[in-house]
């Protein structure tokens, strides 16, 4: 059974109603949201993105992150572009997680990773979290004054594949989805 997909549009509230939250955690929060929903991935290959793994591209002038696909042993190049708007930008997102979560050289192993809070055994949990913790009703309590009504309500981090994979075979050709997704 598939999950509920969740879209662009999803992200844009999830992301804008922990701006407004604009503490530590809410930081951490857009950027691991923003993160699954840009590399299309499943919920590990954020986990495992090393910030060295960035690299500038001159011709698209865009951010790239090298991202391993722990499947299929692979690495893929997923594109951080300024987004459309505001409240769904990578850039915004990981600018705000580096100015309230700062990396210590001090902790090498711990400053490497560019999504820190994803370094526990089920990101996928963690990033489900995340979304639930928005849901209007039975969100969480310290989020509630941010809730979001247009979530679903059985929203996953699963369902952040399927909203890629159905906007990217709404808009494209299947060559190019099947080469972001990793799946025909």
């Amino acid at each position: 059974q598939s999950a509920t997909p969740i879209f662009l549009e999803h992200i844009k509230l999830m992301v804008a109603a922990y701006a407004k939250a604009g503490t530590k955690a809410a930081a951490k929060r857009m950027l691991g949201l923003l993160g699954l929903w840009v590399s299309a991935g499943r919920s590990s290959e954020p986990k495992w993105t090393p910030i060295e793994s960035l690299l500038w591209c001159l011709h698209f002038t865009a951010l790239f992150a090298r991202v391993p696909q722990p499947k299929v042993s692979k690495t893929k190049l997923v594109a951080w572009v300024a987004g459309a708007h505001p409240d769904c930008c990578i850039f915004a997102a990981f600018g705000a997680d580096l100015a309230l979560n700062p990396r210590s050289p001090d902790d090498p192993e711990k400053a490497s990773w560019l999504y820190q809070d994803l370094q526990v055994p089920s990101p996928a949990k963690k990033l489900g979290g995340y979304a639930k913790d928005l849901v209007k009703p039975g969100g969480a309590k310290l989020y509630e004054k941010f809730a979001v009504a247009e979530l679903p309500s059985d929203i996953s981090a699963a369902g952040f594949r399927v909203g890629v994979c159905n906007t990217l075979a709404g808009a494209e050709s299947t060559a190019p989805a099947v080469q972001v997704t990793g799946h025909d």
